[in-house]
């Protein structure tokens, strides 16, 4: 196994390594090129210049294999070089990578050591996504236990706390995820401050949570104070997120116009930082039209579903779940208003666009094809409705390990 890693891992740049370590003059010592081009790595990846720090980790990897194969000069290497694959969702190679740094650090530190646990923490949430999720959740667990006993009220602790938090909360086991994130907001505001930015994360978890336990005046509770700290922190991001579920509590609890308001001010935040054409924009648009048809502006409405439609078929990067999305909300939109030939012509084109969403992707909009078999039914066009429901019975419902996320 280690051997195949080494195959993947380093022999791309078998001589690129040494063409960069030649730039060093006169002749660098393999223990200062390894973290050299490390650093520079480091530097490109933060800076965005994600080609430029591959070849600087490879190199790295390369003179660190060059003084030993089963160095932890090479876990360290190949532990940071995994942020550049989990940034450009190559989980695969991001596994193989941690898979044999762990190893290396489990034999040369010993499993309880902090390097050895972040290594270990880090192959958890990359089994996370994966969606290998027992696996995750026996790492994670391990992960958590030894760092109580190591650093129990370190940031690093609340970290680890959070992820596994956050793979409960999937697997719908919010009385579990809610213990962990109060865990993770305890120890970062001992350890960090009330105004730290981890803070203001808990507080948004925690607020999420409440929210999808229908619990949602805790959820607004939570959601006011961390909407604050990032206002605080001048995080315009985190701001729109913890307005826009705001929004949706006061949208369950039967308030529209509430909820249009928060999510106006999401949408502003949100379009100032990203621009009208982000993912997470829509969302705020589909959210607000929605608001605004239960306020009884059903022109506004109208309008807005039907601009944000415009806006992402004009996207100069097509997203074809938010097509489909915003086509079903429309197609929604016109059936509750009685209008049904409208109606049916957008949920065909959802139904195109739906067949181009992945697998996961198909779970999430999975009222699509029995919304539209039922329209088509009260169309009395019964053998059509029929076939489409025979179809799409495999994604009827959700998985238990899969929900909407922001």
């Amino acid at each position: 196994m280690a051997e195949k890693h080494r195959s993947i891992l380093s022999l791309p740049i078998a001589l690129a390594w040494a063409a960069l370590l030649s730039t060093f003059a006169p002749a660098l010592p393999l223990d200062e090129a390894w973290k050299s081009f490390e650093e520079k790595a480091e530097k490109a990846f933060v800076e965005g210049r994600l080609n430029e720090s591959e070849e600087l980790w490879r190199a790295a990897l390369g003179a660190a294999e060059k003084k030993s194969q089963q160095g932890p000069d090479v876990a360290t290497v190949l532990n940071q070089m995994t942020h550049l694959f989990l940034r450009q969702h190559r989980y695969q190679e991001a596994q193989a990578a941690l898979s044999r740094a762990l190893q290396i650090r489990e034999k040369s530190l010993g499993k309880d050591n902090l390097l050895t646990l972040e290594t270990m923490g880090n192959l958890a949430l990359v089994k996370h996504k994966l969606g290998e999720d027992k696996e995750a959740l026996n790492l994670y667990r391990q992960c958590v236990a030894a760092k109580k006993k190591t650093e129990p009220k370190s940031p690093s602790t609340a970290i680890t706390l959070t992820n596994l938090a956050n793979l409960y909360s999937e697997m719908y086991r919010y009385p579990e995820a809610a213990k962990l994130y109060s865990e993770a907001l305890q120890i970062d505001t001992d350890a960090l401050g009330s105004g730290h930015p981890e803070v203001a994360r808990d507080l948004f978890n925690l607020g999420a949570l409440n929210f999808k336990c229908s619990h949602f005046e805790e959820a607004i509770q939570h959601l006011k104070q961390a909407e604050k700290a990032y206002q605080a922190l001048n995080d315009r991001s985190g701001q729109a997120n913890a307005l826009h579920y705001l929004g949706l509590c006061h949208a369950k609890l039967k308030d529209p116009a509430k909820a249009a308001e928060h999510y106006k001010e999401a949408l502003r935040l949100k379009e100032e930082t990203t621009g009208m054409e982000h993912p997470e924009a829509i969302v705020h648009k589909l959210s607000l039209a929605t608001a605004l048809d239960e306020s009884g502006k059903n022109d506004e409405a109208e309008e807005l579903y039907l601009k944000t439609l415009s806006n992402i078929k004009s996207a100069k990067q097509p997203h074809h779940l938010r097509l489909t999305e915003c086509e079903v909300d429309i197609a929604h939109f016109y059936r509750r208003h009685g209008q049904k030939e409208k109606a049916e012509a957008h949920f065909k084109n959802a139904l195109n666009s739906y067949e181009l969403l992945s697998r996961h992707e198909k779970r999430k909009l999975y009222e699509l094809p029995r919304a539209y078999a039922s329209l088509l039914h009260e169309l009395k066009r019964d053998s059509e409705g029929d076939a489409i429901a025979k179809k799409y019975l495999h994604v009827y419902s959700p998985e238990r390990n899969e929900h909407m996320k922001f």
